[in-house]
C-alpha cells in the first residue's frame, strides 16, 4: 500500500540549508534512516493520489514549479518532464542525494534543496507558478509554517496541489487508520502507527490532522480550496480489503491564492 509517496520526516534541528553561504548542515530527518530501501523502487505514476495530482495540474507545461518534501525527487521529475523548471526542497539528506544522484543518470531542469519547507529561509525568496506536495504534509511537523512558506513563494494566479492520507481513513484490516489508535478522529497529533502492514509509518510516524485543519490553515495564509478530490483506492488492495472500498483513503486537494493575478 502507497502511504507515503516520496516525502520524508520534516524534524528540523537546526535552521539550516543546503547552501554555501550556511556554514554547517546538521540535520535529522525520520527518513534518512529508510532512504536507500525507499528510493530503491523504480518511478510509477499509477498509484492513485499521484495520478489525481498530475491530472489536477495537467494543463501546466510551463514556469516554475516547487515539490515540497520532494523525497528522490518522484513528482520532481514528472513536472520537469512536463517542461516546467522545478525546486525540489527535503530535509532528508539521504532521499535528497538519491534523487540528485537518479537526476545525474538522467538530467532534468530539477534543482534540489536540502532544507526545511515550513522555513521561508530555505527557498530565499524565490517565488513559484505551481507547488506540489505528494503525500508529504503529515510529515511536516509546522503545518502553520508550511503555508505561511506557500503563501510567500507562490505567484498570483498560481496553485498549490496536495495529496495526502485521506484524514478520515478508518484503517482497514492490519493496515492503521489516520488517527492514533485507541484514540479518535479529534486526536490532532504525530504518532506511530502499529498495524502489522503499516511498515513505513510504524518507522517514521505521521500527524494527524482533521480535514477542517487543513482548509482553515489554508484560509488563514491567503489560499481557497478551489478543488477537492477523493480517488478510490487500488482495485487490487480492496479486493483484499473490500471494507476498505467503502471508505475515502486518499486526498488530493487544489489551493489558489485568494488574490489573483493583475
Amino acid at each position: 500500500m502507497f502511504w507515503g509517496g516520496v516525502h520524508p520526516g520534516h524534524r528540523r534541528t537546526s535552521p539550516t540549508l543546503d547552501d554555501p553561504r550556511c556554514n554547517a548542515v546538521v540535520m535529522t530527518a525520520r527518513y534518512d534512516t529508510v532512504a536507500d530501501d525507499y528510493a530503491g523502487h523504480p518511478d510509477r505514476y499509477d498509484q492513485p493520489a499521484l495520478a489525481t495530482l498530475l491530472r489536477l495540474v495537467d494543463d501546466i507545461s510551463c514556469g516554475a514549479a516547487l515539490d515540497l518534501a520532494c523525497g528522490h525527487g518522484l513528482l520532481t521529475r514528472q513536472l520537469a518532464r512536463r517542461g516546467l523548471s522545478v525546486v525540489g526542497v527535503d530535509i532528508s539528506s539521504g532521499l535528497i542525494e538519491h534523487a540528485r544522484a537518479i537526476d545525474a543518470a538522467d538530467p532534468q531542469e530539477v534543482t534540489y534543496l536540502l532544507g526545511d519547507a515550513s522555513d521561508p529561509a530555505t527557498l530565499a525568496g524565490r517565488t513559484f507558478d505551481l507547488v506540489t506536495s505528494n503525500f508529504g504534509l503529515s510529515d511536516i511537523d509546522d503545518l502553520e509554517g508550511l503555508f505561511s512558506a506557500v503563501s510567500m513563494a507562490i505567484r498570483p494566479g498560481g496553485r498549490f496541489v496536495f495529496s495526502i492520507l485521506h484524514p478520515s481513513f478508518l484503517g482497514s484490516g492490519a493496515v492503521s487508520g489516520s488517527w492514533p489508535s485507541g484514540s479518535t478522529y479529534y486526536d490532532e497529533r504525530w504518532w506511530r502507527a502499529d498495524g502489522e502492514l503499516s511498515t513505513l509509518r510504524s518507522e517514521v510516524g505521521a500527524n494527524h490532522r482533521m480535514l477542517s485543519t487543513y482548509i482553515n490553515v489554508a484560509s488563514r495564509h491567503g489560499l481557497h480550496v478551489h478543488r477537492i478530490e477523493e480517488p478510490e483506492p487500488e482495485a487490487d488492495w480492496t479486493t483484499e480489503r473490500p471494507e476498505a472500498a467503502a471508505q475515502p483513503v486518499y486526498l488530493v486537494v487544489d489551493c489558489r491564492p485568494c488574490r489573483t493575478a493583475s
